[in-house]
């Protein structure tokens, strides 16, 4: 698939993504908003998040801190699966041991 971001084109998404310095879920994520415009220029929106009484400053510290990725992660924090919502407060409650 050839992709176009800014009037440069690509082979692949692979290789859009290598130039542009985010990942290949980024461009596939632009292309499906119409927004090929903004792919690398970092204006994406940080969104604070509060587990438990424990707050990270983004989505993307709060995943690594409690050891997840950050796509993974954002789909959980969305979710309403009490599965899934436990997954995340038992990581919460093990970062709040390991930091006492």
């Amino acid at each position: 698939m050839i992709v176009e971001i800014r009037g440069q084109r690509f082979p692949t998404v692979r290789a859009a993504a290598a130039a542009m310095n985010v990942t290949e879920e980024a461009i596939y994520s632009a292309l499906a908003r119409g927004r090929m415009d903004m792919v690398g220029l970092g204006t994406t929106k940080k969104r604070p998040v509060t587990i438990d009484g424990v707050h990270f400053p983004t989505m993307a510290a709060a995943a690594r801190t409690l050891g997840f990725s950050s796509s993974h992660f954002k789909r959980v924090i969305d979710s309403t699966n009490p599965a899934t919502i436990l997954r995340i407060k038992a990581a919460v409650i093990r970062y709040k041991e390991s930091i006492k």
